[in-house]
């Protein structure tokens, strides 16, 4: 029975469905949206609004550094479940530890090898998508 055009009865008939090709790339956009969903899946959905937010870690527990008000990285473990989990009380300044952490990178990375490195791998990239 070809569904797409059949009829029933003369007071109603089966709507006509989408051709094979509509089919196929409604089913390749459905599975690349599953696909995004699993990847995206650990993000909790959300990505931090600071820069080092969940990147930090507490020496402690091993839990996440995170912003515990307007001016202070804290152990994410020991604000939302107290000294009997995390003994850390630890806060830190978040304009201190980003200073610090950015301060860091550009000594490593900013140094004149470093930027040659980088000018030659992006002359190779940009020649080989050429």
């Amino acid at each position: 029975m070809n569904l797409r055009s059949t009829s029933l009865t003369g007071s109603f008939s089966v709507p006509n469905l989408p051709s094979d090709r509509v089919q196929a790339r409604f089913k390749a956009q459905r599975q690349k949206s599953e696909q995004t969903r699993k990847k995206n899946k650990n993000t909790g959905g959300r990505t931090p609004k600071y820069l080092l937010s969940s990147l930090l870690k507490c020496a402690v527990c091993g839990g996440h550094f995170i912003m515990s008000n307007a001016r202070d990285y804290a152990c994410g473990t020991h604000k939302d479940r107290g000294d009997h989990v995390c003994s850390n009380n630890l806060k830190v300044r978040r304009t201190l530890v980003e200073d610090k952490i950015l301060e860091g990178i550009k000594h490593d990375l900013l140094t004149p090898d470093a930027l040659a490195l980088f000018k030659r791998e992006i002359a190779r990239l940009t020649t080989e998508k050429k």
